[in-house]
């Protein structure tokens, strides 16, 4: 009786689900802003990283997942440097160079760990660099999304919704850089 078929031609309840649900993530992720991207995770991903990222970065190595976004700006060249770092090495760090965004995933599926995001996001804010979270695995069944500047999942995992779409929430502060290929 309540499920319906949906194809946003100019359908006035399909808007209104669409704005109620965007707003919903909006809250859910604490970030300013969403956007809604066809495909999954890795494609959201995709976009967040050439959307956003500039300047050094530092991906935090958690894992399956994180070693796929180092070898992904490592091979695009996305970034101007991309460095690695194991998550103790980073917390325990004293000194590291200067760095513009952090990529972390804070839920480690290939492990089932969790990352403690506020260790990581003060360390961001004494660094001064802006935090990317992949947030594929956490969002939905953990909590502190809004200490990113930056997050992207898809809608499958903890928002148990349908496959095939993924979202990028990000803060006012972040700009959306020119990217050739986007």
């Amino acid at each position: 009786e309540n499920q319906k078929e949906y194809f946003g031609r100019g359908d006035e309840e399909y808007q209104k689900i669409k704005k109620k649900t965007l707003n919903w993530i909006k809250k859910k992720s604490g970030q300013d802003y969403v956007i809604a991207v066809p495909g999954a995770a890795t494609t959201a991903a995709i976009i967040a990283l050439n959307s956003f990222v500039e300047g050094n970065a530092l991906v935090i190595n958690t894992g399956y997942y994180s070693t796929r976004w180092f070898n992904y700006l490592k091979k695009t060249k996305v970034a101007k440097k991309t460095d690695f770092l194991s998550y103790d090495k980073f917390i325990k760090k004293k000194n590291l160079q200067k760095y513009k965004f952090i990529i972390f995933v804070y839920v480690e599926t290939a492990s089932c760990t969790k990352f403690d995001i506020k260790k990581i996001h003060k360390k961001c804010k004494s660094l001064g660099a802006n935090l990317i979270v992949d947030a594929t695995a956490s969002i939905g069944l953990e909590s502190n999304h809004k200490l990113a500047d930056v997050i992207f999942f898809s809608s499958c995992k903890g928002l148990f919704g349908p496959t095939g779409l993924g979202f990028i929430a990000y803060k006012k502060i972040i700009k959306i850089k020119s990217s050739p290929d986007f």
